[in-house]
């Protein structure tokens, strides 16, 4: 159910930014979806701790996360900018270096994941200093994908949270300073709310869930992508 959930506001957001771009979405009711949609992320980086904390094959995670985040990229490219694609476009090297300049929260997710790797690690001078390169590697790109520095804290504060058992009014505190720090009490900082969620909302799983978001996450962005074009 809580996954449900963050694909739920996620597609109210996605869809609010696809409808105004084109003229079909009133303002209010724009800042009202795209408000709501600051919940989807954070959940999403709390289903990507605890699957790292409970995955029996980190490799198998980490490869299904990549090739979604590969796949996802065009339909992210095209519905962000919403970009009107013809024949022509298909020459046109500026098409595909706007493509992978700025890449989808995929990304983002795969470098909290990669730096839960590292610092699990075994502890020797090896390991530690082939983590911090890796980690300020990291740091330095971050800003190339969605939510950046930012999304892969809040992946790393929800993995703490869950190995220290935090109760909810530290996990709330915890988040609430990131997103101040972060966000300086813009319309991010409602994603504070998503701990509520997480708290209240069943954690229940269904089968084949675990390839929800893998599959929905492209699928749904060229579809409101798709949508757009025909007006």
């Amino acid at each position: 159910m809580l996954k449900l959930t963050a694909v739920l506001f996620m597609t109210m957001d996605h869809l609010a930014a696809g409808l105004f771009s084109v003229g079909l979405l009133e303002e209010n009711l724009y800042i009202i979806l795209r408000t709501l949609g600051r919940l989807a992320m954070p959940i999403f980086a709390y289903q990507i701790a605890y699957g790292f904390i409970k995955t029996s094959n980190y490799q198998k995670y980490l490869t299904r996360l990549t090739i979604m985040t590969i796949v996802a990229q065009v339909p992210f490219f095209l519905l962000m900018n919403n970009w009107r694609i013809g024949l022509d476009d298909l020459f046109h090297f500026n098409m595909y270096e706007g493509l992978f300049s700025y890449w989808n929260i995929g990304l983002t997710f795969m470098s909290a994941l990669i730096i839960l790797k590292l610092t699990s690690l075994e502890k020797n001078v090896f390991n530690y200093t082939l983590s911090f390169l890796a980690i300020l590697i990291i740091i330095i790109f971050s800003d190339v994908s969605d939510y950046g520095l930012y999304g892969i804290l809040t992946v790393l504060v929800f993995y703490v949270a869950i190995k220290h058992s935090f109760n909810f009014n530290k996990m709330f505190f915890i988040f609430l300073i990131l997103n101040i720090c972060f966000n300086e009490l813009d319309i991010q900082t409602f994603s504070v709310f998503s701990v509520l969620l997480i708290k209240y909302i069943p954690h229940k799983r269904f089968k084949h869930d675990k390839w929800l978001f893998y599959i929905f996450y492209p699928t749904h962005m060229l579809i409101i992508y798709f949508i757009t074009q025909l007006v």
